[in-house]
């Protein structure tokens, strides 16, 4: 299992307030390493439903992960640098790196669209602005099977980031089992997003609090279509 640093050091630190520095500087609405460690509440992590979100066997032993997370930022001059995903039978589950010059990211016998796929723009540091959202694929491989006494539905699973100061948010979902027997030839995997199909084909039930983003989000976008519908009405009578 990977170690990670629950704090930056002092250098590291530095080099992040003195970036931060920079981008007011250059007139980009951030908040200062103080403001974000006092208000902890900078990210919303909402994932994919059970038909979305899947752990399966591959040909030669393999166990992979495919989650589909949407990542809602909540305050500015948020860099997630790190993730991570755990499960109670599984301590070696480790993110997986890609080619990001191939427009398909391969794992386990499965393909996934490049620009749909998550691991490379957090290992890059992925910058997110405040209300800016970003949806995709967060791809790993563990060394366990899921215990047939899990069943293969509704199995528990916690997902992490990490920021650039060493900040971790967590949240956690359910996925479904596709054991080696039943995950043959399949074809490239396209997120739907969470508002689209299961994996399945049929509409994916959301969650109390997908719900309530969703409802958020189109408040904001009517908000938006009141204001522009003021100013060409305005515009007109001038």
């Amino acid at each position: 299992m990977p170690i990670r640093n629950p704090r930056l050091s002092r250098d590291k630190i530095a080099k992040y307030s003195d970036r931060l520095r920079q981008l007011q500087d250059e007139g980009i609405d951030v908040e200062s390493l103080e403001e974000c460690q006092e208000n902890p509440r900078v990210i919303d992590i909402l994932v994919a439903g059970t038909g979305e979100n899947t752990v399966f066997e591959t040909r030669s032993g393999g166990v992979v992960y495919a989650v589909f997370a949407r990542l809602v930022a909540v305050r500015p001059g948020l860099v997630l640098t790190d993730w991570g995903l755990s499960t109670d039978y599984d301590e070696q589950v480790v993110p997986e790196s890609f080619d990001t010059r191939k427009p398909v990211c391969k794992l386990g016998g499965q393909e996934f669209r490049a620009r749909e796929v998550l691991n490379p723009r957090i290992e890059d540091n992925l910058c997110l602005s405040s209300g800016q959202i970003v949806e995709g694929w967060l791809l790993a491989s563990g060394l366990r099977r899921v215990p047939i006494e899990y069943g293969d539905f509704a199995v528990p699973f916690e997902i992490m980031f990490w920021d650039q100061f060493g900040n971790e948010y967590r949240t956690n979902g359910k996925l479904s089992v596709l054991r080696k027997a039943q995950w043959d030839n399949a074809g490239v995997r396209r997120g739907t997003g969470l508002d689209g199909l299961a994996a399945t084909g049929e509409p994916r039930q959301l969650s109390l609090s997908e719900e309530s983003c969703k409802r958020y989000l189109k408040l904001v976008a009517d908000e938006l279509k009141e204001k522009n519908r003021g100013k060409v009405t305005a515009d007109t009578k001038a």
